[in-house]
């Protein structure tokens, strides 16, 4: 069922994503406490889209859009964080699908955890060996599908930010 304030319940979502990769870099992946902040991301997913819907979350270095759609983040939000470091790791757009959002968020949180603070081009190659070692060898522009359920394909595309901004790269 959609949210009936899709930009405040994008925030949430966000909030939600960098607490469970903040946490992540404090305790093991498998240990209790991660397991409540898994289940809220899949349930704010599953409050922002239905099965079969894709959706586009576009983002600069302090702005965020949701399927084109400006979207306001609190300038004490987590998200901002978050934002920033997928920015700065040269990505400009996760596109999600739904449901499978639900378990690609977390798997993404997971993957951006141990990254250094800002991130540099080692992190940057990390992820994208990541992606091609998965067997997806995601290419810029080739058809591909963020978060679906493999998101590491994506890794590779470069979705132009609605502004026009290009991500660092």
């Amino acid at each position: 069922m959609a949210d009936t304030d899709p930009h405040g319940a994008i925030v949430r979502l966000l909030n939600e994503l960098e607490t469970l990769r903040r946490s992540l870099r404090l305790y093991p992946p498998s240990h209790p406490a991660l397991q409540p902040a898994r289940a809220r991301i899949r349930s704010r997913v599953s409050a922002l889209g239905e099965g079969g819907e894709v959706a586009v979350l576009s983002f600069g270095p302090d702005q965020l859009f949701w399927n084109g759609e400006k979207v306001s983040l609190p300038p004490s939000a987590p998200a901002v964080k978050l934002v920033g470091l997928l920015f700065d790791l040269g990505l400009a757009a996760l596109r999600l699908h739904f449901p499978h959002a639900s378990d690609g968020l977390p798997d993404l949180a997971g993957r951006i955890a141990w990254l250094h603070e800002p991130p540099g081009e080692r992190d940057r190659a990390y992820l994208l060996a990541e992606a091609d070692a998965r067997g997806n060898g995601g290419v810029a522009g080739r058809e591909g599908s963020m978060l679906d359920p493999d998101w590491a394909a994506a890794l590779r595309e470069v979705i132009q930010h609605p502004s026009g901004a290009q991500p660092p790269g």
